[in-house]
């Protein structure tokens, strides 16, 4: 990366001496040096970067509301504003992802009551250092603005966790994302210090800020493929969670995998667990969200259909995609449009997307498909197959043993079919079939929730894989 803010600036800027001609001479050398795209982002990193972003949270404060500043004064001058203006939407979004606690946070606080609520944030964070162990409570400095804590660096494992944990609710349920944080949390402690390794807490979004960090992170609800890392996030269904080097859904280390390279279970031991699992989640209703009683008595299925389950547009697994919905829905319409098999499709239950609403109806008032709100469990198991992106139905499709068609990067993908045009989807669903032979199909899906997830029910499992995944790789580089 070219630095564009020479080395005074940054030194002016950071001292708070003639801060603001530093950040007018670096804004106004925009034109003459920066043209490429990627060059102004990492230039508006670097401005935000050299306004005392150095782990210190009241000076990234000050830097972020610096940086707004400097932002609203660049609009004022209309052709530079207009010749930027792509690359600035996002910005500080891209430091503090995720972002959503941090801009709230930023949001509701003034300068002269930044100090009693960092504090109040930092008491907090103590009484949470006292539950988990001494080894969390540099952050509680860190919160409490005594500047950047020695620990972070020396530490052997950082966990990147949220800072709305504080505010999470005392008594968590099952089906809350906090509790995939605190229960991992604990026993990534317990395990560490158990191997004698110097375990930090680190704030999500000051993490992005850090110029040194420790070599291994664990990190919640993130995803990519970096040296270090082991990302954890709740798993599509309550009770399980992934722990995985590259992330979820399309970041996994399972998504694009040859079935043939897994150590897959024997036929028989698969069939015996995927019993068990059909009980315990599709007869019993289980999934991500609550869902509708499974009825057979009124308004019944059509006889032969495939099932669409759509997904929030703007979810990131979407970055994944290789088709946009309202093109998968065209595509799926499209093929079976005049033939005996109808098209269902269930909304998500968290989308409010009008494009998607509007394109429905139009399908549902031609005729072309039938909008349904049906349990999940009940919706797949009449189907003859499940069209998705990359949704967690897809997950829960295994169960049912009905062949997936994926128009994007999955972590089940490798018994699914991968759809990368609309000629090999028309080929492929002529007929309808498994991408893989139904043994591997039955086998991969007691692998996946067996071996890849993480199934807390199962004593000593959590223990198991974070020992495997996050504390024996840090003790291998010893």
């Amino acid at each position: 990366m070219v630095l564009i803010i020479s080395d005074e600036e940054r030194q002016a800027v950071r001292d708070g001496s003639n801060s603001t001609n530093a950040l007018k001479s670096s804004y106004w050398k925009l034109p003459e040096h920066i043209s490429d795209p990627e060059l102004q982002m990492n230039y508006w990193r670097d401005v935000i970067r050299s306004n005392g972003l150095d782990g210190n949270l009241p000076a990234m404060m000050d830097g972020v509301q610096q940086a707004k500043a400097q932002i609203a004064r660049m609009q004022e001058d209309h052709d530079l504003f207009n010749a930027c203006k792509p690359n600035i939407s996002g910005v500080l979004t891209d430091l503090l992802q995720p972002e959503a606690a941090a801009q709230s946070l930023l949001a509701n606080l003034r300068p002269r009551d930044k100090a009693p609520r960092l504090k109040a944030a930092a008491a907090r964070l103590n009484r949470f250092a006292e539950e988990f162990g001494p080894c969390l409570a540099p952050a509680a400095k860190w919160l409490a603005g005594e500047g950047p804590v020695e620990d972070v660096e020396q530490a052997d494992l950082g966990i990147v966790a949220e800072f709305g944990i504080l505010s999470a609710p005392k008594e968590l349920t099952e089906g809350d994302r906090y509790l995939t944080l605190y229960t991992t949390m604990q026993a990534t402690v317990r395990l560490a210090q158990q191997a004698g390794l110097k375990t930090v807490l680190i704030p999500d979004f000051v993490f992005a800020t850090l110029r040194n960090r420790p070599a291994h992170i664990l990190s919640f609800h993130t995803a990519g493929l970096f040296p270090g890392f082991t990302h954890f996030k709740r798993g599509d269904l309550p009770g399980y969670m992934v722990l995985d080097a590259g992330g979820y859904s399309g970041w996994s280390t399972l998504s694009g995998a040859n079935i043939a390279d897994l150590s897959l279970p024997p036929l028989d031991e698969a069939k015996a667990l995927c019993a068990k699992l059909w009980q315990d989640i599709v007869v019993a209703n289980v999934s991500k969200y609550e869902q509708e009683a499974v009825t057979t008595d009124a308004d019944p299925l059509p006889p032969k259909y495939v099932f669409v389950p759509l997904q929030v547009a703007g979810d990131r697994t979407q970055r994944k995609a290789r088709f946009s919905m309202l093109e998968m829905l065209d595509m799926v319409v499209s093929r079976f449009r005049g033939t005996d098999t109808m098209v269902v499709v269930k909304p998500h239950p968290k989308s409010k997307d009008m494009e998607q609403i509007a394109k429905l109806i139009e399908l549902v008032e031609a005729g072309d498909a039938l909008m349904r709100f049906d349990s999940i469990h009940h919706l797949i198991a009449g189907a003859e197959a499940v069209v998705t992106i990359n949704s967690g139905v897809g997950s829960e499709t295994l169960l049912h043993n009905k062949p997936i068609y994926c128009l994007g990067a999955a972590d089940y993908d490798c018994v699914a079919h991968r759809i990368e045009s609309v000629e090999q989807f028309n080929e492929l669903t002529t007929p309808i079939r498994h991408a893989v032979s139904e043994d591997d199909y039955i086998r991969f899906a007691a692998y996946y929730r067996k071996d890849y997830l993480v199934d807390w029910a199962q004593p000593g499992r959590l223990d198991a894989a974070i020992q495997e995944r996050v504390i024996d790789p840090i003790l291998a580089d010893r």
